[in-house]
């Protein structure tokens, strides 16, 4: 299974930092306030801060797992997979990853076209922006995961300004909204740390990238930052949004930030309509990755040309559209996907990373 990549092909190690920025800011940064506070209350921004630091842990076990296996010729989840459980048990285990990918990129891409059409355009037809939105993806993704890189740093510095926005709501805050403090039992924290899932599913993303990693080990450090920033940029969020916004109103509001936004930023009459479309740039990135990483994945599981691959996954995205319409089965299908992606932070990679250091231990005893 394994593939030897040119270095013409491979990225510099500062693209472990850009990459799992862009894949872990998507929709969920829109509604992360309401649906932690549904469990944690006013002490949402606890599970948030718990899950984005154990976001490192499980980063360092990929990068030991990752590490290990790359001295012997494989380092993708693929590779992995067929190393450890044989061709047919991991060539089944494989379609696991390719499921994630799929509904990664189909989630983020779905759900940001339900709050278009909500607040922008409620006549607009869905295939119609799904195909335009699919052909922006193709171009990126043709280019490689060179280009893709270079989105996710764009996307990086169109989102500095929107931190800046938070700022403005200080002068709006009401700190009693989080007194107590720790008022909520471990159960309830517990409820809200799963429920942080969905804004940070970028994570297991280096399993994708690690070969296409020019110096695997200096580019560590970064995959931290990037983890960390971003854990302060939720966490963040989540204070501000708790200082501003009610218990009573975070309940009733579908994207809370969107709504931070409308009445926070008045430099424009219809400013929410301004960040809607300044949106799609900061999740562009995280679709072409997984367009990019599913072509590749099918590449590798099936034997397809991946450009072809690359063409029977948008047409996938196009079609399934066209099924998942009303708010309700977005709903579902999103938290199928945290439901997921949960259990592959918190159970396949422990599991992979514990796997393999009996693996090694019982080969070497053998011989």
């Amino acid at each position: 299974m394994s593939q030897k990549i040119s270095e013409a092909n491979k990225i510099s190690p500062i693209g472990a930092f850009f990459l799992p920025h862009s894949m872990e800011l998507g929709v969920g940064a829109l509604s992360i306030h309401r649906i932690v506070s549904q469990y944690s209350g006013h002490d949402a921004w606890i599970p948030v801060l718990l899950f984005g630091l154990s976001t490192v842990g499980l980063m360092w076990m990929a990068f030991r797992l990752l590490e290990k296996e790359r001295a012997n010729g494989g380092s993708d989840i693929f590779s992995i997979n067929q190393r450890f459980f044989g061709r047919w048990l991991g060539g089944a285990m494989n379609v696991i990853p390719l499921i994630y990918l799929a509904l990664f990129g189909f989630v983020l891409l779905r759900s940001y076209i339900q709050i278009l059409q909500i607040w922008i355009f409620p006549q607009l037809p869905t295939w119609g922006y799904v195909i335009i939105y699919c052909l922006m993806v193709w171009y990126i993704v043709i280019g490689g995961i060179r280009t893709v890189t270079g989105i996710s740093l764009l996307s990086f510095f169109f989102m500095l300004p929107v931190f800046f926005t938070f700022l403005t709501s200080v002068r709006g805050a009401h700190y009693a909204n989080i007194l107590p403090m720790f008022d909520h039992g471990p159960v309830e924290i517990l409820k809200g740390f799963k429920a942080c899932t969905h804004s940070y599913l970028g994570c297991p993303m280096v399993f994708f990238f690690y070969p296409f990693l020019k110096r695997p080990e200096r580019a560590e450090k970064w995959s931290y930052f990037s983890l960390l920033l971003m854990t302060y940029t939720y966490v963040t969020m989540m204070i501000l949004g708790l200082l501003y916004f009610s218990q009573g109103e975070i309940k009733t509001l579908v994207w809370p930030t969107m709504s931070y936004w409308k009445t926070f930023v008045p430099i424009l009459d219809s400013v929410d309509v301004f960040f809607v479309i300044y949106w799609l740039w900061i999740l562009l990135p995280s679709t072409c990755f997984a367009a990019w990483a599913l072509s590749r994945g099918m590449k590798r599981v099936f034997y397809l040309k991946q450009k072809h691959a690359l063409v029977f996954v948008l047409i996938g995205f196009i079609c399934a559209s066209e099924w998942v319409r009303d708010a309700r089965e977005i709903n579902w299908l999103t938290k199928v996907f945290a439901e997921l992606g949960f259990y592959t932070f918190f159970v396949y990679i422990p599991f992979l990373f514990v796997y393999q250091w009996i693996f090694y231990k019982v080969r070497r005893k053998n011989a």
